[in-house]
């Protein structure tokens, strides 16, 4: 998970840096990240302080989406890993029954929806001044003072 975080936040600045309206704000993108999930500040106040619409901090961040691609990216590495590790009886297995890779596909999904995201998803949804503690907002948290990202 702390791999994926890393990989979807430097994915995410690439994005605003191509962005005509966002490339100034690519580089601040961790710092908001810091103070959303650190500082438990708003996104409104995000915006307060960088003198933008709450609106335009809401595209920036755009943290639904950011929640989706890591969930997604989880899921997927996970799944690919499972199979790498199975040995050839188990893949003419999974190749004679789709179904058990779907369900295990299926049971990756509900085990990180109910280990890391469900409660990441609730905190977006929650009070603004609520503190961030899902497993998610601990992992940014330690990957932002982990990284070289001057905050």
């Amino acid at each position: 998970l702390y791999q994926i975080i890393a990989e979807v936040i430097d994915q995410r600045i690439k994005d605003l840096q191509k962005s005509r309206g966002y490339k100034n704000f690519a580089q601040r993108f961790p710092e908001g990240l810091r103070l959303y999930y650190q500082e438990n500040i708003s996104l409104s106040e995000i915006g307060k302080r960088w003198e933008i619409e709450w609106c335009k901090a809401r595209r920036i961040f755009q943290l639904e989406n950011f929640l989706e691609i890591v969930q997604y990216r989880t899921e997927e590495i996970f799944l690919d890993n499972l199979l790498q590790s199975l040995n050839k009886s188990r893949l003419t297995r999974i190749s004679d029954e789709p179904d058990y890779l779907k369900n295990i596909a299926a049971s990756i999904r509900e085990f990180a929806w109910n280990k890391t995201f469900k409660k990441a998803k609730a905190e977006l949804a929650a009070s603004k001044k609520q503190m961030k503690n899902s497993l998610f907002a601990q992992l940014i948290r330690i990957y932002l003072s982990d990284s070289s990202y001057t905050v």
